[in-house]
């Protein structure tokens, strides 16, 4: 019988694959995502360096406003207007990559202080001019190298943790070093961007580990299938083996005897002749009774020249004897049969197990037929029970009544199409009908 236990260690094998999978694919998102994270925060601080390069162009363009405007922070004047506009226009363009925008001047070795904003007065992080703050690690080396510099990493500041990019300012025509210009985007902005990066990962990830279930429970339930069948076959073939053997041992047995009795034929012929002179009729017909029982009574037919199918269908002929039910072979194949013995006696087994068990349970008259022959260079093999009831079809075949079924006529259908043949079955009026065609 075919255990449910190699089928549990298939389905284990397979959640194990599946959970390696997904470990591995979480592991790879997980990773993924902070090298995404890394990536993303270097270019948002590109980012911030072109939009600071760009507005530190424009306010060169106009240094000596720059310069007075250092001098005495009137935010009345035209230049502060002007120049607060175009860079409020230019954060609301870049809105999406850059949170702050601004100028800034330095007061002392720890502290700077804001110039121009790009803010509008009404917002919550608006900064008017001269407000002091912290310098921090990068604008301190901006400050101090008069150089473009880039954050490394995101700072804890009074508007939030903030990631910058600094611009020097120059004077256009003297090359006095008037500030920075710089751009911040905030640590919020950036898990906001995230987090679309996280759904649409996610979301492929789901995807991805919906796909490898069912290509898993696919795969597995074909593996089940072909492990099952195989394993159905191995059952057949051993059990074709065992009734082989037990065939050739009774057979050996009546041999033996025969030899035997053939040994002691000159004995028996002697004390029958002796008997006959003496005209005692009743003790010459007791001892050739005598005789009589001692001879095998086995009854081995002829099949087939080959000697395993012959075996093979032998086995059977007791079976169907045991069970009765009758039993009328008529085989009819060549002595060099190009299809090996096992694949043979796979399909004959497989049809004439399905029949008998199709036999046991019928009531009245039970009767299987096989009938084997050649024609040319095709193997044709037809093998006919009673059956009444109801069959199911799947698949082209007949569904099997029994649990983990269905596997013999999927083994002779695979033997078939090996051979470049095929499997057909009919059922009506009373009988059930197996046809098998191969090419030699």
């Amino acid at each position: 019988m075919i255990t449910e236990n190699g089928n549990r260690r298939t389905k284990r094998q397979f959640q194990l694959i599946f959970v390696i999978f997904s470990v591995v694919l979480l592991a790879t998102g997980v990773i993924g995502y902070h090298l995404a994270a890394k990536k993303l925060k270097e270019q948002l601080v590109l980012k911030c360096q072109a939009l600071a390069a760009t507005v530190a162009a424009v306010i060169e363009e106009n240094s000596d406003g720059y310069a007075a405007f250092l001098k005495d922070m009137d935010m009345e004047t035209e230049y502060y207007r002007q120049t607060k506009a175009l860079m409020m226009k230019i954060k609301q363009i870049n809105v999406e990559h850059v949170t702050y925008i601004y100028t800034v001047a330095r007061v002392d070795q720890d502290t700077i202080m804001y110039v121009i904003g790009g803010e509008h007065p009404s917002s919550p992080v608006y900064t008017g001019p001269g407000v002091p703050e912290a310098i921090k690690k990068a604008e301190r080396l901006a400050f101090d190298e008069q150089r473009a510099t880039l954050g490394e990493d995101f700072e804890d500041t009074l508007y939030g943790f903030r990631l910058s990019a600094y611009e020097p300012i120059f004077h256009k025509d003297t090359n006095e070093f008037l500030g920075l210009v710089g751009a911040d985007v905030t640590q919020i902005q950036l898990n906001s961007i995230m987090v679309i990066f996280i759904v649409q990962a996610t979301a492929s990830l789901i995807a991805g580990l919906i796909i490898f279930a069912l290509a898993m429970w696919r795969l597995s339930g074909n593996v089940h299938l072909v492990i099952n069948r195989h394993r159905y076959e191995a059952e057949l073939a051993r059990g074709i083996i065992s009734s082989g053997r037990d065939y050739y041992a009774k057979m050996n047995e009546m041999y033996e005897t025969l030899r035997v009795m053939r040994h002691d034929y000159r004995h028996h012929l002697r004390v029958i002749g002796e008997l006959l002179h003496t005209g005692d009729t009743t003790e010459i017909e007791q001892y050739l009774a005598d005789i009589q029982k001692r001879i095998p009574d086995n009854k081995f037919e002829q099949y087939c020249s080959n000697s395993v199918l012959n075996a093979l269908l032998a086995s059977y002929s007791e079976r169907c004897v045991k069970s009765d039910i009758l039993y009328d072979v008529r085989v009819s194949l060549p002595d060099d049969l190009a299809i090996p013995n096992y694949d043979m006696c796979i399909v004959l087994g497989n049809l004439l197990e399905n029949a008998i068990e199709a036999c046991g349970r019928q009531e009245g008259v039970r009767k299987i037929e096989l009938a084997v022959n050649t024609r040319g260079a095709h193997l044709a093999v037809m093998v006919q029970n009673s059956f009444t009831g109801e069959i199911m079809p799947d698949g082209g075949r007949p569904a099997s009544v029994k649990p983990d079924g269905g596997f013999g006529l999927r083994s002779v259908q695979a033997i078939a199409a090996r051979y470049g043949g095929e499997l057909m079955t009919e059922w009506g009026d009373g009988q059930f009908t197996a046809y098998v065609f191969m090419n030699l």
